[in-house]
């Protein structure tokens, strides 16, 4: 049996000096949580994680530039807390376009939701809601027309099985391909 390899490298001035740290972690953690206070419950606990990782993040660029000295916990809480409250994850990069992307979000002035568990003023769920003809069209006699119905009931999936939607939609591309003549 070989012994497993040390962790510790010479090269790298953080990995060891991680004491220092963790005795300015209740500090930085009660800072967190006091800055978390207005924030809503589901989002403090993940908070205080966040701002404490950018805190060490911060106190290993301290230490890579040799300034151990002026390593604090209240500046790196401070900054910590700023970054955090900006959006400015650790590990986290931003992606302007992307609609998942909390930074896009902020920017743009939108949020994604979650569809599931909502209804419309009628009571119904978004599933019922798209498959019913009176609260797609309600300007129109008659509905919503029959073409689109089964659209929509293609994209809802109405059927036991992943196959079934799937030939439904298939069915439903090929028939509006003879309407079109192609």
């Amino acid at each position: 049996m070989s012994a497993p390899a040390s962790t510790e490298s010479s090269d790298n001035p953080v990995r060891g000096s991680n004491e220092p740290f963790v005795a300015l972690l209740p500090s930085i953690r009660r800072q967190a949580t006091a800055a978390a206070r207005r924030l809503p419950v589901r989002v403090r606990s993940e908070f205080v994680l966040d701002v404490v990782a950018a805190a060490y993040v911060l106190y290993a660029r301290l230490i890579s530039r040799k300034l151990t000295d002026s390593a604090y916990a209240t500046p790196l809480a401070t900054y910590a807390i700023a970054h955090v409250r900006a959006g400015r994850s650790v590990g986290v990069h931003f992606n302007g376009r992307d609609v998942m992307c909390a930074h896009a979000q902020r920017c743009r002035g939108f949020a994604v939701v979650s569809l599931e568990g909502t209804v419309d003023r009628f009571g119904r769920s978004w599933r019922e809601t798209l498959v019913d003809k009176r609260s797609l069209f309600p300007q129109r006699r008659g509905g919503i027309p029959t073409r689109l119905r089964s659209l929509a009931q293609a994209a809802v999936g109405e059927g036991s099985r992943p196959c079934e939607r799937a030939s439904r939609r298939r069915e439903h591309f090929r028939s509006r391909q003879a309407i079109r003549g192609f």
